[in-house]
């Protein structure tokens, strides 16, 4: 895993998952891929609201990546 600042629920949500994306696309991880690791990206409140998602809600990482902006915006 590279190393990405980890993002604890201020700041720019954005920003963090557009990082991430950028970070984590040119090793050559699919989307499925950088689902499962997003959470390895978050810390403090951002982590906790991760962790209580109800992914029967959320299956791709385009969903995934838009609650969490609108979570965060």
């Amino acid at each position: 895993m590279p190393n990405i600042k980890k993002f604890n629920g201020t700041g720019n949500p954005t920003s963090h998952v557009r990082h991430v994306i950028n970070t984590l696309k040119p090793m050559g991880l699919n989307n499925e891929l950088i689902a499962q690791l997003f959470q390895r990206t978050l810390t403090g409140s951002a982590l906790d609201w991760f962790l209580t998602l109800e992914f029967v809600h959320y299956h791709t990482w385009p969903e995934i990546a838009n609650a969490f902006i609108k979570q965060y915006a």
